[in-house]
């Protein structure tokens, strides 16, 4: 009975993982076309923490602090609702502990945009595997199947924005993203010139 009950726990794992594999490729293959609206950042953050750390998700075990001025992005909530859960569960699988989810204007001063960054305290990311990242099915992982920094680049791309990996990150080890997308904050310009 205690191997049968084993057997199955198994089998359920293998049809969970190939169902995860399946709708990767799916998705990969057939992205949805983005539908727009004025997103709160804060809640997006916050919504991916809850999402990433449920009982059972790849990322539970993380400890992940959210810090966000209440700024607004234009993009599909599921889509960037992926990429942040994506971003978590890799670095959980990287063997990071402790992640943070900062929100601010755009580093490189871009108007327009604002940079949801995700810094772990995991093993960092090779400079050779750096290069490929976000090829589609480069992976390091022996059950991966390599989509899901290629699918996120292509869905934050998709809502107008973009997702790239820092050289080095905010601290010394670990890794750190940067998810770039179209602020719902701009000021209107008046006909004079001037702000609203």
């Amino acid at each position: 009975a205690v191997q049968r009950a084993q057997a199955a726990g198994i089998i359920g794992e293998e049809v969970r993982r190939l169902s995860s594999r399946l709708d990767q490729l799916l998705a990969y293959a057939r992205p949805r076309a983005p539908e727009k609206t004025t997103l709160a950042v804060r809640a997006l953050l916050e919504g991916a923490r809850t999402r990433a750390t449920q009982p059972g998700s790849a990322a539970s075990a993380l400890t992940i602090e959210v810090h966000a001025a209440d700024q607004h992005v234009l993009a599909d909530e599921e889509h960037v609702a992926q990429i942040l859960l994506n971003l978590l569960q890799n670095a959980a699988q990287a063997g990071a502990h402790h992640v943070e989810l900062l929100a601010g204007p755009c580093a490189t001063g871009a108007a327009g945009l604002v940079d949801i960054t995700v810094v772990d305290d995991g093993p960092g990311i090779a400079p050779a595997v750096r290069e490929r990242l976000f090829q589609p099915f480069a992976t390091t992982r022996q059950r991966g199947a390599g989509l899901g920094l290629s699918a996120s680049r292509r869905l934050a791309r998709d809502n107008g924005g973009e997702l790239k990996v820092e050289p080095a990150g905010l601290s010394d080890a670990g890794a750190c993203f940067v998810l770039s997308l179209p602020s719902a904050d701009e000021p209107v310009l008046l006909k004079d010139g001037g702000g609203a």
